[in-house]
């Protein structure tokens, strides 16, 4: 009798348990639907944000009208430097130290879709491959090269653009006559959303409300310099650029859940053959120094430059000592 009591019991808090799953499982799956996703106001298209040195493109791209990039250009001639900005950032990342790309034969900083004043797409803009993949990702430098008629450069990349011009060189190395790798993210690279958990339509539908917070973030940009006092109104303006463009939330929540694999290329940094100077801030929190140290180490024929007092984004932080790197390397190559 007391055995069957006990599991009269038992079935019934196992019976409310799975009441209570049901109900939770439903709410996970209806509430989602009711949230009010509000406008944001005030937003414009990107060529009212443009300023007197921007530039646009469209580049052809498979499954697309054809996407519009911005894009800043410096010095004479052939550009010899393509450079590429890191997660948040935008080509404006690279105003203080043009100079130094001027003095060596010109080059050009474009925004990486969705960021900056290049277009946002959203999925109602495409058939196919993802504009965001990874591999669209790369295929886009390619392609804004042969737009402006690039045959070849030497390849800048800040953060997570340092990982792009890695896999550039591993991909046509014929086109990639050099690297300049700044703080790169090329080992561990996070893992933002699981790519089962992005497809899910409740998680699409709540994606523009993941987004603002990260697109916005002053956290993370503070977390990009070593003394956070150094970040100046004109970076912050120039930063929030990314957040005033029609449809930038869409956008970037499209990005986020289409970077969810990353292609592993630290395994192939072996088969680089080309220059490289890797640049890293002594005090990046983001890309540890160890991290550019050992980046240097398994490249074939590389320099590491460590600049004091400098965090994620020396070319922000330090233009000075980051020049200074970059025209001592450069001098280094032609003589």
């Amino acid at each position: 009798m007391f055995g069957k009591l006990v599991n009269l019991k038992r079935s019934r808090k196992l019976r409310k348990f799975g009441i209570f799953l049901i109900v939770v499982l439903v709410f996970l799956a209806v509430v989602p639907f009711l949230v009010p996703i509000s406008q944001l106001d005030g937003l414009v298209s990107p060529k009212e944000l443009a300023t007197v040195d921007s530039s646009f493109t469209t580049v052809s791209f498979d499954g697309t009208n054809g996407i519009d990039f911005h894009y800043l250009r410096t010095g004479a001639g052939r550009p010899r430097f393509v450079l590429l900005h890191g997660f948040t950032f935008n080509s404006f990342t690279w105003n203080q130290v043009l100079s130094v790309f001027a003095e060596n034969g010109g080059a050009v900083a474009y925004d990486r879709i969705p960021f900056g004043l290049s277009e946002r797409l959203t999925i109602n803009d495409w058939q196919g491959i993802n504009p965001y993949s990874p591999e669209a990702t790369l295929d886009q430098l390619f392609l804004f090269m042969d737009r402006l008629r690039i045959p070849s450069a030497i390849l800048v990349g800040n953060s997570a653009g340092g990982a792009l011009a890695v896999r550039a060189a591993l991909a046509k190395p014929e086109r990639v006559d050099g690297l300049i790798l700044v703080d790169a993210a090329i080992y561990d690279p996070p893992r933002r959303f699981s790519s089962l958990l992005a497809k899910l339509p409740q998680v699409r539908r709540l994606g523009p409300l993941i987004a603002r917070p990260i697109g916005a973030n002053e956290a993370l940009l503070r977390s990009t310099f070593a003394d956070p006092d150094r970040i100046g109104s004109s970076t912050r303006m120039l930063r929030a650029m990314n957040t005033r463009v029609s449809d930038w939330d869409v956008a970037l929540w499209e990005f986020l859940a289409a970077a969810t694999r990353q292609p592993d290329i630290a395994t192939q940094l072996g088969n680089i053959q080309q220059p490289v100077l890797v640049v890293s801030g002594d005090d990046d929190s983001l890309v540890p120094v160890t991290d550019s140290a050992r980046l240097d180490s398994e490249l074939p024929n590389s320099r590491l430059a460590v600049l004091p007092n400098c965090g994620h984004v020396p070319q922000e932080e330090c233009p000075e000592e980051f020049i200074e790197a970059v025209a001592a390397w450069l001098a280094g190559r032609l003589e």
